[in-house]
């Protein structure tokens, strides 16, 4: 007994359906990009040279270079001004730590 005939899709067909996919993936939430940087800014109160820790959760790609020069220019700044600004410009879910005058800070943005 011969076999039905079953269609043959073509490579475009399964790039499409890859594609269709990976979109509902995105829209079910389960597509996380997580981005990791540690920068240097200088207090602008006291002068102190102080060591930050930022993490950057998003469903949309951000491009490492963008995140280089964003830090590059937060080189003398206040940590919440420097949270707001990245929040600006990246968007997602924020987190930066840091610890200044012996005092852990913590800012996040975006987060429900």
């Amino acid at each position: 007994m011969a076999e039905p005939d079953t269609p043959t899709r073509t490579p475009l067909q399964q790039a499409e359906e890859a594609c269709e996919i990976a979109r509902a993936a995105f829209a079910a939430g389960d597509n996380l990009n997580i981005y990791r940087r540690q920068f240097v800014s200088v207090c602008p109160a006291d002068g102190d040279t102080i060591i930050y820790t930022l993490e950057i959760r998003s469903r949309a790609m951000v491009r490492v270079e963008h995140i280089n020069i964003a830090l590059a220019l937060e080189s003398k700044a206040f940590h919440e001004e420097i949270a707001d600004r990245l929040f600006a410009r990246f968007g997602g879910e924020q987190r930066i730590t840091a610890v200044h005058q012996g005092v852990e800070i913590e800012t996040r943005r975006g987060f429900a």
